[in-house]
């Protein structure tokens, strides 16, 4: 859990002198590291960082609005087969030099506290996942009187309906081509 610039066999030494116990092999340490479920790093997140930053209620807020962001990014992951299985393939392909490949991808969206620099929620999932319903899902740690940004890959009649149903305040990014209501906005009527 420390960060070191020490090689990872000489941590383990160095922890073996200090408990008195024999020494870990890389290998041992490497073979009980894939063991450690991803869900003890949520568990961490949320009880040392935000339960820990919310509690005491001296965070900052915008017009006593906590100012909350979502957004969603393509990550690059290792080319495993487990993680192909878990995450799925993309085919990008090059016309103009013919090149073509497979790529594993994830997608990642994170719902982040702007004015306080906290992670609230993130999710690592499928390459093919839509950013507007892993939005949706970070809704269950917002509250009323929240205020949400969101960037111009989530405006929906769907979306922006449940937004509403959950009184939240948002802001939603909108092209000039979206949807009638965003575009006669931006035309200045009304």
């Amino acid at each position: 859990m420390r960060k070191s610039i020490k090689s990872v066999q000489l941590g383990l030494n160095e922890m073996a002198l200090i408990y008195g116990t024999q020494p870990v092999t890389t290998s041992a340490f490497t073979q009980a590291r894939a063991n450690l479920s991803y869900t003890a790093f949520i568990e961490l997140n949320k009880k040392s960082v935000v339960d820990a930053m919310y509690s005491d209620n001296k965070i900052k807020h915008y017009k006593n609005m906590r100012v909350l962001a979502v957004d969603g990014s393509k990550i690059a992951l290792p080319k495993h087969p487990s993680t192909q299985q878990e995450f799925g393939v993309i085919n990008y392909a090059n016309q103009h030099s013919k090149i073509e490949n497979d790529y594993c991808n994830g997608v990642a969206s994170i719902l982040y506290d702007v004015l306080n620099h906290i992670v609230i929620d993130s999710q690592l999932t499928h390459a093919k996942a839509y950013e507007g319903n892993l939005a949706i899902d970070h809704l269950n740690y917002t509250k009323e009187g929240d205020l949400l940004i969101f960037d111009r890959n989530y405006p929906s009649y769907i979306f922006i309906s449940y937004l509403i149903s959950k009184k939240l305040n948002f802001v939603i990014r909108c092209s000039k081509t979206s949807f009638k209501p965003a575009r006669n906005m931006l035309k200045g009527l009304g």
